[in-house]
């Protein structure tokens, strides 16, 4: 099956299962040359998996993601975001949800906000490092491998995922493995980056209609995401797994955030004058794109179909 698809243009797309043709992208991962591929039938974007080899997240190294997280400026950015996503989870599920897993969930900072307005909440990362520093706040924290032994049976209310099946080549198996731990009647709260964000486009035809010499992908495009998914591409996915959509908006990247990230990558060797433009301009640009009611991420709400 894979060699008809090279034949006919790429990877399977990961969202839909539709015909994938290559961009003028390239980057540098997992040890080889991988070509950004776009779905022809939904327009999600995903990296080529020719020549795959065992891949090793380094998000929290690369992204010095300990320092980042543990800001206080970019904790109390998301304090506002998860305030905002509690009162959509609580409308979605008619009551406010007791129990929590927050899969992903890195540090904790999220299991933090939860247990401290009552919610009984589990946090589960694949670094063990980010678990530690989780449980040693106190929380319930477990690496992935400990996860159906430390799991409640019952299943949970919400089971959330932040910036998560971005990550994952093959985000179906992942969601599947969600739709175990949630209760009937529950959700699965999804954001993650969209690959339909007008900005996308214009770097892609830039980069295309110039062969790479106007090169503005790399704060859109990196290997440490390995899809990127459109709304419809989404949709799709967690239909295929057992998910109905039943609230989606468009939100920005907290400003904090991205604030903190562009500064880091202008002290160094990529593009430094770049970076720290972005790092000026992004809180203005965000703003704009607010008020239009649009944004760079996809924030989804899908209850349990079954």
């Amino acid at each position: 099956m894979g060699e008809i698809w090279q034949k006919l243009g790429g990877d399977p797309c990961p969202a839909c299962l539709g015909l994938t043709t290559p961009t003028s992208i390239t980057v540098e991962g997992d040890g080889a040359t991988r070509r950004l591929e776009r779905c022809t039938g939904c327009g999600s974007q995903s990296w080529s998996t020719q020549a795959r080899g065992a891949a090793t997240s380094t998000y929290w190294e690369d992204y010095k993601a300990f320092d980042l997280y543990g800001e206080p400026l970019v904790q109390a950015a998301y304090h506002a975001r998860y305030e905002r996503a509690h009162a959509a989870m609580t409308s979605a599920l008619g009551r406010a949800p007791q129990r929590i897993l927050d899969f992903g969930g890195g540090i904790g900072n999220y299991a933090d906000w939860l247990e401290q307005r009552g919610v009984a909440t589990l946090t589960v990362d694949a670094d063990q490092g980010a678990v530690e520093a989780a449980r040693a706040r106190g929380l319930r924290a477990c690496v992935t491998d400990e996860l159906e032994a430390t799991a409640d049976p019952a299943g949970y209310d919400v089971v959330t995922l932040w910036d998560v099946i971005e990550h994952i080549e093959d985000p179906a198996i992942l969601l599947a493995s969600v739709l175990a731990h949630v209760a009937p009647g529950g959700l699965v709260f999804l954001e993650t980056p969209d690959a339909g964000f007008p900005l996308r486009w214009a770097v892609r035809a830039g980069h295309s209609v110039t062969n790479g010499r106007l090169d503005l992908t790399s704060p859109l495009y990196y290997w440490e995401h390995k899809v990127y998914f459109t709304r419809d591409g989404l949709r799709t996915l967690l239909a295929r797994v057992g998910f109905g959509e039943v609230w989606g908006e468009r939100w920005t990247s907290p400003r904090a955030k991205m604030v903190n990230i562009f500064d880091r990558e202008g002290g160094g060797d990529n593009k430094p004058g770049f970076y720290r433009m972005l790092a000026k301009a992004y809180p203005l640009a965000s703003q704009a794109v607010e008020l239009t009611g649009g944004g760079n991420k996809q924030v989804v709400i899908a209850r349990r179909a079954t």
